[in-house]
């Protein structure tokens, strides 16, 4: 079924932008961004979370920063990876591209 965009101002829709991201080319990228993001405490994971937790807890990774997904579904892991790509860090007056 089609996007309906009659239902939505015009005004709201230049809100509505969807960047596709190849988890072929961009996983050593992603992976290593929120390892880095999440290790230097920049992001705190609200306790209610217990699932994301603990799939980030039981994630294994190969040589290339490739998550293994042997018995377990990491389906958070890949989605808390796409919510830090392209965003802005900001550090005491500093910003840099996350």
């Amino acid at each position: 079924m089609p996007f309906d965009t009659s239902l939505y101002e015009e005004e709201d829709l230049k809100y509505c932008k969807v960047r596709p991201v190849n988890f072929g080319t961009q996983h050593r990228h992603l992976m290593s961004n929120m390892i880095s993001v999440v290790s230097k405490g920049y992001v705190a994971i609200d306790p209610r979370f217990q699932e994301l937790i603990q799939q980030l807890r039981i994630a294994k990774m190969d040589d290339n920063l490739a998550l293994i997904k042997k018995v377990h579904s990491l389906d958070l892991v890949d989605s808390f990876r796409l919510n830090l790509c392209g965003g802005v860090c900001m550090n005491s007056n500093k910003k840099r591209k996350i």
